[in-house]
């Protein structure tokens, strides 16, 4: 009977603390989408470039951003969540985004900027772009924007089409 005690206890702290794990993971569903929309906001010592659209060995065009973080050590206890999306020429923007975490408390005190890279296919069309990098423990965002037109290819100028 204490056995018993015993493991549904030890079940009982594991479940606990994995509920705690989670409730404290930040959500990117819970980042506004007004922040998207604010004016740039660039943090000290990045460096955001949006790439020209390219068409790949699939015959589709893809956009991206290149982003080199800073690893100085007021930088080291940040978790950046970084974000690319994409609005139509009407503002509406797009469910599908491009997301990664890098949590800097865990690099090395030597350690390198670190670069991260997004993508996304698009057609021809007028887009705006947008990069936010929000960290969670220092609850601050910076926003990076650029508005593209794309046009059609001339390889294959009826690619889109069907």
């Amino acid at each position: 009977m204490h056995r018993l005690r015993g493991f549904a206890l030890c079940i009982s702290c594991v479940l606990y603390a994995s509920l705690q794990a989670v409730a404290q993971k930040p959500d990117i569903r819970n980042i506004p989408i007004t922040w998207f929309e604010e004016r740039d906001q660039h943090g000290a010592r990045w460096h955001v470039d949006f790439d020209h659209p390219v068409l790949t060995y699939s015959q589709r065009l893809v956009v991206g951003v290149r982003t080199m973080l800073p690893t100085a050590d007021n930088e080291r206890r940040s978790d950046w969540h970084l974000i690319f999306r994409i609005a139509d020429q009407k503002g509406n923007w797009f469910q599908n985004y491009s997301y990664h975490r890098m949590d800097l408390r865990s690099e090395p005190s030597k350690a390198q900027p670190l670069v991260w890279h997004g993508y996304a296919f698009v057609q021809p069309g007028t887009y705006r772009l947008a990069f936010l990098a929000y960290d969670a423990v220092g609850e601050q965002h910076f926003v990076w924007h650029k508005t593209l037109h794309i046009d059609r290819p001339n390889v294959l100028p009826d690619l889109d089409r069907t």
